[in-house]
């Protein structure tokens, strides 16, 4: 049986929580890594933008995370039984945020990188990123559904 209205709001209101918690975790990291490798002198470096992908990804699989958790807490909170109909719903719901997520970094790895190269070095990073992220994603969606069952 799938959550009620009031179930899904906690639901959400927990995820919202966690979320906070998560982004306020990759802003410090991002500045962690800007300042690092700022001082380095490789702020221009594939390794810098590698260790900035690095961050959104886990950032990616912590609120897939998150999203799973919130879920399973209002199932535990509500008293509904946790049978094939609820798994298929958080399995559903933690598929779905993950997917739409994974364009994300992307667009931030991208306008990071591209405003400190150009042209041909600019695309071959971006479709290097792109098939790094893409295979990580992948194995993150994995992960998150692997915590059901």
């Amino acid at each position: 049986m799938p959550l009620d209205e009031v179930g899904r709001r906690y639901a959400e209101n927990l995820y919202n929580n966690s979320r906070d918690e998560v982004l306020e975790w990759q802003r410090g990291e991002l500045s962690r890594i800007r300042a690092e490798y700022t001082r380095k002198g490789s702020i221009r470096s594939g390794i810098h933008v590698s260790a900035q992908g690095n961050v959104l990804l886990e950032m990616i699989r912590k609120l897939g995370e998150a999203r799973a958790a919130s879920l399973l807490k209002a199932y535990e909170k509500s008293g509904l039984p946790f049978d094939d109909a609820a798994h298929d719903e958080i399995r559903a719901q933690v598929m779905d945020f993950v997917i739409n997520s994974s364009t994300a970094p992307y667009g931030l790895l991208g306008r990071s990188h591209a405003r400190r190269s150009a042209g041909r070095s600019h695309r071959i990073l971006k479709r290097q990123l792109r098939m790094r992220l893409s295979t990580e994603l992948t194995e993150s969606w994995l992960a998150c559904l692997a915590t059901f069952r």
